[in-house]
């Protein structure tokens, strides 16, 4: 079981909205799909890999990522940077 996975597993489900971005993607990116698959918040993500909030949802949406904040996210969702970022 992933972190990501060990993590949802103990939320609460919740009602999600339609939400969309105004800013156009840099870098194509599978975040919000799997973060979704799973049923978490940007906020639980937040909490559980130390990242800021706006952080990650920056990233979620394409913008410019660093390799340290690759590594934290492939570990968390226990997929190769490959499948994350294709």
């Amino acid at each position: 079981m992933t972190p990501a996975q060990a993590y949802a597993s103990k939320k609460k489900p919740r009602i999600t909205g339609n939400t969309r971005s105004k800013v156009k993607p840099v870098h194509k990116c599978n975040l919000a799909k799997m973060r979704a698959s799973l049923n978490l918040s940007i906020r639980d993500v937040h909490r559980a890999t130390g990242m800021s909030m706006a952080g990650y949802y920056s990233v979620e949406l394409g913008g410019d990522v660093c390799l340290s904040t690759m590594r934290k996210l492939t570990r968390f969702f226990g997929k190769p940077i490959e499948e994350i970022w294709p």
